[in-house]
């Protein structure tokens, strides 16, 4: 098991009591870290927190994570939701 630092940003910043929280994943990539997410989301999130989760990215300090790629090294990621405009 690994413990993400999970920085929030968005509708889910504004969630949460503070900007990041810790998630323990099951697994070594980012598909773990989202369902993790996921079932942190059912506990203590709204619902529509919940279903946003899934359209959601991850990253960290300098790139994208797609779901197969593997937790960093400093154990540091950012959630970030879907973003619109014009």
């Amino acid at each position: 098991m690994t413990v993400i630092e999970l920085q929030l940003f968005g509708a889910f910043r504004d969630a949460a009591p503070s900007p990041c929280i810790n998630v323990v994943v099951d697994g070594g990539d980012i598909a773990a870290l989202r369902a993790a997410v996921q079932s942190h989301a059912q506990a203590h999130w709204p619902p529509g927190l919940r279903a946003l989760v899934a359209r959601s990215a991850f990253a960290n300090e300098s790139t994208l994570l797609r779901d197969a790629d593997l937790l960093p090294d400093d154990a540091r990621v950012a959630l970030l939701p879907p973003v619109s405009g014009g």
